[in-house]
């Protein structure tokens, strides 16, 4: 699709490079984010992503929408400070945690906390609630 269209734009080995320019750009993101939770920060580059991504999902959906840079969440006013990440207990990822212990490895304790369910029974229903409620008052979910 992206081939054939840049093609009629600007010709066909244009439309090769620019093809293969997104597909690797593309590729890369898609590595980087996927590694994000599956993988524990290896240097300030990862540590970065990793807060700045979770504080997305975990904190306020409308927010740090950047992944691999915050560039455009510094265009479009979305960038908010991280902070310290407090990741719901069933959506803890497997590097955060001491396995022995269920506690975050100390080394990470300055980024994250876990959010320990007091009745699991409800606590999807209650974290929904109250998350929705923070994301589309602008705030990030209480803790």
């Amino acid at each position: 699709m992206f081939l054939c269209f840049f093609s009629v734009i600007s010709g066909l080995l244009n439309a090769i490079a620019l093809t293969s320019g997104f597909a690797l750009m593309y590729t890369t993101y898609e590595v980087i984010h996927r590694r994000a939770h599956t993988h524990g920060p290896t240097g300030p580059y990862s540590r970065w992503v990793r807060r700045n991504h979770f504080s997305h999902h975990f904190q306020n959906p409308r927010k740090n929408h950047g992944v691999t840079t915050p560039v455009f969440d510094f265009v479009f006013g979305t960038h908010v400070p991280p902070g310290k990440v407090i990741v719901p207990e069933r959506y803890v990822m497997g590097w955060l945690r001491d396995p022995r212990t269920g506690e975050v490895w100390p080394h990470l304790a300055d980024d994250y906390a876990i959010k320990v369910a007091s009745r699991p029974d409800l606590a999807r229903q209650q974290d929904l609630q109250g998350d929705i409620a923070a994301a589309y008052a602008g705030e990030a979910p209480a803790s």
